[in-house]
């Protein structure tokens, strides 16, 4: 804080990724947290960079953190925050892994695929794996996550680039057409925990800077 001078965020390394070329070096994996983390206050979790491609999670989570809003926000709420998930695929460009999987469908806790359980269709990624390892040890102490808020952008290459290679990696013709790319901004929210409020007040608050 420059006010007060106290150091209101840590910086941890939660894992790294083993390169598929030795004679490169690991991309290491970080997050950023409240310092002083206090269990009467309310937990908030931010992710970026789920989907490599999708840069601008990336920067929205850093210019959080560097912009000064996350000091305004430090006293009311426990703060963390991955900006980069798939390092990799940010510094490629590329939505999936380096070994052809979607980090974004791979969140599965215990690694393997859960049968009938359509919105994680595929086992557990190195991107993922670490995320889930942080939450559960490092961050286990936190029983009730309030909010957790995971950044994505839907770009035109979700037709051009992403629908035609995952057909080609899954063997399968893509005979569905042309999808529906979203214009402006949107929300997804999880169906389990509905909050309508929370969602008219963030979209209210974009509509006066767009």
């Amino acid at each position: 804080c420059s006010q007060t001078g106290r150091k209101l965020f840590e910086v941890v390394q939660y894992g790294e990724l083993e390169h598929h070329d030795d004679n490169q070096p690991h991309f290491p994996l970080f997050a950023i947290r409240s310092k002083e983390w206090h269990a009467d206050k309310p937990s908030c979790f931010i992710t970026g960079g789920v989907h490599g491609y999708e840069t601008s999670g990336v920067e929205g989570a850093l210019l959080f953190l560097t912009g000064g809003k996350a000091a305004l926000y430090a006293d009311k709420f426990n703060i963390l925050v991955a900006p980069c998930v798939s390092p990799w695929g940010y510094e490629r460009i590329q939505r999936w892994t380096a070994k052809g999987t979607d980090p974004n469908r791979s969140f599965n806790p215990d690694g393997e695929i859960v049968e009938g359980r359509s919105f994680n269709p595929e086992a557990a990624t190195d991107e993922s794996a670490a995320l889930i390892r942080l939450l559960r040890e490092d961050m286990g102490h936190v029983k009730d996550w309030m909010c957790h808020l995971d950044l994505h952008e839907t770009t035109d290459t979700d037709e051009t680039e992403f629908r035609p290679a995952k057909a080609a990696r899954d063997g399968i013709i893509d005979n569905d057409g042309e999808g529906e790319i979203p214009d402006g901004f949107y929300l997804v929210q999880d169906e389990t925990s509905p909050k309508p409020e929370w969602f008219k007040a963030m979209i209210d608050s974009v509509k006066k800077v767009t």
